[in-house]
């Protein structure tokens, strides 16, 4: 590292984004499951369904005690937070993306 960045420089960072594209059958496989290898500052993930109508995403972050996230909405777009900003993600945390049916509301259900 020591050709492009000098040793102490404070400015030094990578960030980059990772696209995965899968097709599942919810059927046998409704969840996407990634789990951190290397520590890393900070960490956002953001999902989308397409071509599922009556499915939604459900998001769980595990490693420090499995909890479910807040999740933003932007459009089709859900993101959650692993680690806002400078905090650290330690190899072993990760995250479940759950794919379910929607929750029925009143007018989707007949009685």
């Amino acid at each position: 590292m020591g050709q492009f960045f000098e040793e102490n420089d404070p400015d030094r960072k990578l960030k980059y984004r990772k696209r995965i594209s899968s097709i599942s059958t919810f059927s046998s496989e409704p969840f996407v499951y990634s789990e951190i290898t290397r520590y890393m500052l900070g960490g956002t993930i953001k999902a989308t369904l397409s071509d599922s109508p009556g499915y939604v995403l459900q998001f769980l972050r595990f490693g420090d005690g499995m909890q479910e996230e807040k999740v933003k909405t932007a459009g089709d777009w859900q993101e959650m937070v692993l680690a806002p900003g400078r905090n650290l993600l330690l190899p072993g945390e990760g995250y479940l993306i759950f794919i379910t049916p929607a929750p029925k509301t009143g007018s989707d259900t007949k009685e």
